[in-house]
C-alpha cells in the first residue's frame, strides 16, 4: 500500500533571539527573514506545537491559522475489530393492505458510503481530512471511505414488510500522529540550514471501514418496527 504526505507553507525558524514563526506563505529566504524580524518575538507562553496547531498543519490549513510546514503520519500501535454495523438500503417493500392474499416481489437497493472517523483523549472528535498518511503496516490505507452497492429481490408475504440490508465491517486503530515539522536555523546574514523536528499528537483513535460487508434482509410483521436502522 502507498502512503500519502501533505506539505503546508509556514516556516518554523530558529535564531539566537528565540524561535519565531512566519505566518505568511513561503517565499524567498530574504523575504522570510524580513517578515520574521518585523513580526517581533513570540509570546513566552505561546506553544507553536500544541495539538491544535499540529492538527492545523495536518489538515493543510492556511498559514494564517498557525499551520506550519510539515508532513503527518498516523502510527498504528494497536487494532481491534468491531461488530458489523447494519443499515437498510433503499425503500422497504410493504404488503400491509387489509385483505392482501398474494406475495409481493420487488428488486430494492441503494449505494451507500462509509468513512473513517477520528477521536482523541476522552473521545473528543477530531476533524482530520484525508491528508494524514497511514503507515503501511497499519493497513486500510486505501479504504478511508468505502462505497457499497446492495441490490436484491425481496418478497413480502401478506401482513409483512421486507427491506434489503447490509453490514459494514470496521476496525478501531489506536496510536499517535507523528508530525514532522520543517525547521530553518538562521546562520547569520541570509543563511539558513534546514532540518526536521518531530512532534506527536498522542492518544489518537481511528475507526476505519475495511471494505468487507455482508448482506441480509429485514423481514418483519407490519405491526412491528424494522430491526435494522436506515443509516
Amino acid at each position: 500500500m502507498n502512503t500519502e504526505t501533505t506539505t503546508t507553507h509556514v516556516k518554523v525558524t530558529r535564531f539566537s533571539g528565540g524561535r519565531k514563526r512566519n505566518l505568511l506563505a513561503a517565499g524567498s529566504l530574504l523575504a522570510l527573514t524580513g517578515a520574521l524580524i518585523a513580526g517581533g518575538p513570540a509570546s513566552a507562553d505561546e506553544d507553536p506545537y500544541n495539538d491544535d496547531m499540529l492538527m492545523k498543519t495536518c489538515n493543510g490549513e492556511p498559514a494564517s491559522t498557525g499551520a506550519m510546514e510539515g508532513s503527518c503520519t498516523f502510527e498504528v500501535q494497536g487494532e481491534t475489530p468491531l461488530p458489523l454495523e447494519w443499515v437498510r438500503y433503499g425503500e422497504p417493500l410493504s404488503n400491509c393492505n387489509v385483505g392482501a392474499v398474494s406475495d409481493l416481489k420487488l428488486t430494492l437497493g441503494d449505494v451507500k458510503s462509509f468513512a473513517q472517523s477520528w477521536t482523541t483523549g476522552g473521545g473528543v472528535s477530531l476533524n482530520i481530512k484525508d491528508v494524514v498518511s497511514i503507515e503501511a503496516s497499519g493497513g486500510y490505507t486505501e479504504t478511508r471511505t468505502t462505497t457499497n452497492e446492495r441490490r436484491a429481490e425481496v418478497t413480502a408475504v401478506p401482513g409483512y414488510k421486507n427491506a434489503v440490508t447490509a453490514g459494514t465491517e470496521y476496525v478501531e486503530q489506536t496510536g499517535r500522529i507523528r508530525v514532522d515539522i520543517t525547521v530553518y536555523e538562521f546562520q547569520g546574514g541570509d543563511g539558513y540550514s534546514q532540518s526536521t523536528e518531530t512532534h506527536y499528537i498522542d492518544d489518537v483513535k481511528r475507526k476505519a471501514p475495511t471494505g468487507h460487508f455482508e448482506t441480509g434482509q429485514d423481514n418483519v410483521p407490519c405491526s412491528e418496527d424494522f430491526q435494522v436502522p436506515v443509516g
